[in-house]
């Protein structure tokens, strides 16, 4: 029986704390982009957005309010699109009722701010609202896969 290398253990471990990463996820830009993502994605789903944040922070900055703002934003325009009759006066009395806003005039102003096809910020929580819907794509995908492989991690 062999004795065991100690270098080779070396070798296991840190391997193990740096895998390959294969070289065609990160070839581009994009893909470096991509792949970053899913796996912020996988972590969050795993354990949680502030474990992600917490483990990604020296990789990036913290969220600014500017950020925090476009998130409401666009789950705001998530909430109106997914209303079955798109109602801007139900959805300000259901802000009110929630607490999200202190007037029913404040909430429909809001809404209508977000709505109108013409405002900057309006543009800039579609877009939000676009990456969070692809983003939601993505998960429900690897959601499905994962049920039909039978290794559902929820």
């Amino acid at each position: 029986m062999k004795a065991d290398n100690p270098y080779r253990n070396l070798v296991k471990d840190i391997k193990a704390m740096s895998p390959d990463v294969p070289k065609e996820y990160v070839k581009t830009i994009y893909g470096c982009q991509a792949f970053v993502s899913a796996v912020f994605n996988e972590v969050e789903r795993l354990h949680g957005e502030e474990a992600a944040r917490k483990i990604f922070a020296p990789y990036g900055r913290q969220l600014t309010a500017h950020d925090k703002t476009q998130d409401d934003d666009a789950c705001l325009l998530w909430r109106y699109y997914q209303m079955p009759k798109r109602n801007k006066h139900e959805l300000a009395k259901a802000l009110v009722k929630e607490r999200r806003k202190p007037t029913f005039e404040a909430a429909l102003r809001w809404i209508k701010l977000l709505t109108s096809p013409k405002g900057k910020r309006a543009r800039a929580a579609h877009e939000r609202y676009e990456s969070l819907c692809i983003k939601l794509e993505d998960q429900a995908v690897r959601f499905i896969e994962e049920r039909k492989a039978g290794t559902d991690n929820s």
